[in-house]
C-alpha cells in the first residue's frame, strides 16, 4: 500500500521497518540563515529516506508542527496497514 507525504514523496508501507522521531539537525551547511529539522523512514532493505524542512530560527515551531503531523499521519497509516495484514 502506498502513502503520499505532504512533500510529495510516496512510500510503500509494506517496506517500512521503522520511523525515527523528529530531530533538529542544526544549521544547514548550504545556508547561513536556515537550519534543518527532519525524521527518517528506514526500510526493510536497509535504505532510508529523510523527510526534512528548512526553517529560519523564528519559524522552528511551525516546521516542527508540520513534520510531527506528517510523521503521525504516516504512523497511523502504517498501523492501519499492519492491522489489515
Amino acid at each position: 500500500m502506498k502513502h503520499e507525504l505532504s512533500d510529495g514523496n510516496v512510500v510503500d508501507l509494506s517496506k517500512i521497518a521503522s520511523v525515527s522521531v523528529v530531530r533538529d539537525m542544526g544549521a544547514d551547511p548550504n545556508s547561513i540563515v536556515y537550519s534543518k529539522m527532519s525524521f527518517t523512514i528506514h526500510f526493510k532493505d536497509q535504505s532510508s529516506l529523510e523527510i526534512s524542512r528548512k526553517y529560519h530560527y523564528s519559524d522552528w515551531a511551525q516546521a516542527k508542527k508540520i513534520l510531527e503531523q506528517d510523521r503521525q499521519e504516516l504512523l497511523n497509516k502504517l498501523r492501519e496497514y499492519k492491522a489489515r495484514a
